[in-house]
């Protein structure tokens, strides 16, 4: 997805603020979430002035949780207990739970 022309960005293609910020009960059909359902971190790993100073954390708190990471498929099986304990103490901790199950759905949805 090419979200920038020149030195522009079309926030209206930004996923952050799509499984963030927007609490829309449906997101647009032509919004491309690339299998993000929180935030994502393309701006941070594709802007220029990170390209020299990105090193990884050594801080435990800010390493993705492996439950997380795992597959849509089978994040949209877990229960919603499980959900909640995996974001405690994330980023995620402010998104309802059913935010979440609506960027799952639309990835399963529109992204094969």
């Amino acid at each position: 997805m090419q979200f920038w022309k020149g030195n522009k960005i079309d926030a209206n293609r930004c996923i952050s603020y799509w499984t963030v910020e927007n609490n829309d009960e449906k997101l647009p059909e032509n919004i491309e979430l690339e299998n993000w359902i929180y935030g994502c971190d393309i701006c941070q790993n594709v802007c220029p002035f990170n390209k020299h100073n990105s090193k990884k954390t050594v801080h435990q708190e800010f390493e993705l949780k492996r439950e997380l990471q795992k597959d849509l498929k089978n994040i949209g099986r877990i229960i919603r207990k499980r959900i909640q304990k995996n974001k405690e103490n994330t980023a995620m901790e402010r998104k309802r739970f059913l935010f979440i199950l609506r960027d799952i759905n639309h990835n399963l949805q529109y992204n094969k």
